[in-house]
């Protein structure tokens, strides 16, 4: 038993780096014991031992996962998580590492909550712009020395294979888009909030991303361009704009309906746009275009006859296909303020190959409905917490409501039993008063019996 403190926090390393590891112990035969000899373990009275099991449950599945980490315990595990890092000892620095991985953990999923209802909330036309506005006009405090919108930026500028979780920079960088396009509505100047030298490095550094496609993370990589090339132009969701073929050389022109709408970011702003165009430069964009065309799966599997697609397609083709349709978008918006963007916006449009515009066609429709999925889930989830919310007011009304009742009643009770003691008082007062009296009778009556004895 002495050792086994430091085989648990051998295999918790082993876990949080090696999904494969976690693939190995969930395959298992033993998985079922291993499970509840984990969840034994957070009691043991070994400060590395229970650190360590609650690492290894976040690898569990997600029932037994959901069991540990609920409401109802996080306050013990983040006070269990302090404690370790307050109280732990100085010589065991693998305690504190592990704690301070699992802290992490824990913040970075509330954070991931919090990006995630306010991304579903600007998603809605209605609330983008209320709740746009009460992030950017949150000032620093002393507490806090710094804004949303920067800590944001921050979230964004995380390398996406140093991320804890690699939705987080992702997520931040469409929340930026969000935040930054609301600066630039109302006429204001983004410089007032972030300095626009920021802006670009964070969009330089996203469009840049390798595309590395024997790597699993190839769909974030994607995914980072994308959403980099929609900081720049800026394109959402619920935009209704389409993609339509046309003319001799298959070119794309870009039409919308008089309820749908499209809107820029970074180009609307004369200072980003200038810095924009040594950013994303005509020879970058040919680079990314070019990039895909070669790479992406799709092309291939679109070049074959119908009969002859068994195998599905890559996953991230997809992505790689929404790359082409943001930059596309870019270099429209780009092709007015410079010669060598405008002559790149052409050339990519005049694709003689008609499958290949079928494919961008196609899945831009796919992409659409995916992005379209993506907010009613998470639309969805903030019904179901506003539900949960209203059910919780209410819960507290009637607690409020019965409590409210029972004061009453009680000051009622308080006020009989007063009354009871100010009137059982005054009767002590009256039986007072008559022993009083009798007392000094009976002294009358003494003195005129002693004044009889002596005649």
């Amino acid at each position: 038993m002495e050792w086994m403190p430091y085989c648990i926090a051998i295999l918790c390393n082993l876990a949080r780096r090696s999904k494969s590891v976690c693939s190995r112990i969930k395959k298992s035969t033993s998985y079922k014991a291993f499970s509840r000899r984990v969840i034994k373990l957070l009691s043991h009275d070994s400060r590395i031992v229970v650190v360590s099991s609650l690492v290894l449950v976040g690898y569990l599945e997600e029932k037994v996962r959901d069991m540990v980490y609920c409401s109802q315990n996080i306050h013990e595990t983040f006070q269990c998580v302090f404690n370790v890092l307050i109280m732990g000892d100085s010589e065991c620095l693998m305690t504190r590492h592990v704690a301070s991985d699992l802290l992490r953990r824990l913040v970075v999923s509330e954070t991931q909550t919090v990006y995630d209802v306010l991304l579903a909330f600007c998603s809605l036309p209605q609330l983008c712009s209320p709740v746009c506005s009460a992030v950017l006009s949150c000032p620093p405090t002393e507490a806090r020395l710094t804004t949303p919108l920067l800590a944001v930026a921050a979230t964004v500028a995380i390398p996406i294979e140093n991320a804890v979780l690699p939705e987080m920079p992702l997520k931040a960088l469409r929340l930026l888009t969000f935040l930054v396009k609301e600066k630039l509505d109302v006429g204001e100047h983004i410089a007032d909030v972030i300095a626009p030298e920021q802006v670009l490095s964070l969009v330089d550094t996203a469009v840049k991303t390798s595309i590395e496609t024997s790597k699993p993370e190839i769909i974030h990589q994607c995914r980072l361009i994308t959403e980099g090339l929609r900081l720049a132009e800026g394109d959402f969701p619920f935009s209704k704009d389409i993609w339509s073929i046309a003319g001799e050389y298959m070119e794309f022109v870009l039409i919308w309906d008089s309820d749908g709408w499209m809107f820029t970011v970074c180009t609307a702003d004369e200072d980003l746009r200038n810095g924009l165009l040594d950013v994303t430069t005509a020879a970058l964009c040919a680079h990314i275009s070019e990039t895909q065309l070669i790479t992406n799966p799709i092309v291939v599997f679109m070049e074959k006859p119908p009969s002859q697609r068994t195998e599905k397609a890559a996953e991230w083709g997809v992505h790689g296909v929404a790359v082409v349709l943001e930059l596309l978008r870019l270099l429209a918006s780009l092709k007015d303020f410079s010669k060598l963007h405008k002559d790149q916006y052409w050339r990519s449009l005049k694709v003689k190959d008609a499958k290949l515009s079928e494919v961008l066609s196609a899945y831009e429709k796919k992409i659409l409905l995916m992005e379209m999925a993506r907010v009613r889930s998470l639309v969805s989830d903030c019904e179901a917490l506003r539900e949960k919310n209203e059910a919780t007011t209410k819960e507290l009304e009637a607690m409020r409501k019965l409590f409210d009742e029972k004061s009453a009643a009680m000051q009622a009770e308080l006020a009989r039993v007063v009354q009871e003691r100010d009137d059982l008082a005054s009767e002590i007062s009256q039986e007072r008063e008559v022993v009083v009296s009798a007392n000094k009778l009976a002294d009358d009556l003494k003195k005129k019996l002693e004044m009889l004895v002596s005649f």
